[in-house]
């Protein structure tokens, strides 16, 4: 399993390795999955650093400390999940194996201060004439 889970952290009985994965790595968490540059994600229930800067909000709210948006975006980490899958496909490419992939994208990170689409570009829709509100909000 690679991406996000939602159905149970580390050590609870919604681990994804007490449900029947072999293996996972990025999120187990709904809320975490709102920021696309987390300072971690989860490679089998324990923590992978990333070099991005995070700021976590209050206990006291519904995101109980969870949430949280980035203040320097270094590492997406859906290049990191997708890249995970993939080496996980090569490897296995000649047995049977059931891979369940499921990105978190699009989705804004509701807990940053502007709502937006944490992309780390544009891309080929970078010279577009469209407002960055039309590129990267919920108005899409």
């Amino acid at each position: 399993m690679f991406g996000k889970w939602g159905l149970g952290n580390p050590g609870t009985t919604g681990d994804p390795l007490k449900q029947g994965w072999d293996t996972y790595f990025g999120y187990t968490d709904q809320i975490r999955a709102h920021n696309y540059f987390p300072d971690f994600l989860l490679k089998d229930g324990r923590p992978v650093p990333l070099e991005n800067e995070v700021k976590y909000l209050s206990k006291r709210s519904w995101h109980k400390g969870i949430g949280s948006y980035s203040t320097k975006q270094n590492v997406y980490s859906h290049d990191l999940i997708a890249e995970a899958a993939l080496q996980f496909v090569r490897t296995n490419r000649d047995r049977p194996f059931f891979l369940y992939l499921p990105f978190t994208l699009p989705h804004d990170n509701g807990e940053a201060p502007k709502l937006q689409m944490e992309v780390p570009s544009f891309g080929r829709y970078a010279k577009r004439g469209w407002s960055r509100t039309a590129k990267d909000t919920r108005k899409w």
